[in-house]
């Protein structure tokens, strides 16, 4: 899954298409951020000082089995 943008920060945008993006959001949450082109959506992703290392982990293992 490509990045649409660098971000040093908790806040991580990336590019995914319609089926990714219907995938993730089943056990994930993420803002729809604008159409990328060739049926792409950028989205972020954001953590907080609430998120648990497993969610992380969780979201990693969601992303590899795409």
């Amino acid at each position: 899954i490509p990045f649409h943008m660098e971000s040093p920060t908790n806040q991580q945008f990336v590019v995914l298409t319609e089926e990714q993006m219907e995938r993730l959001g089943r056990r994930h949450i993420f803002e729809y951020i604008a159409a990328a082109g060739q049926g792409r959506h950028c989205v972020r992703f954001c953590t907080a000082w609430s998120t648990l290392p497993e969610d992380v982990d969780t979201l990693i293992s969601d992303i590899a089995a795409l």
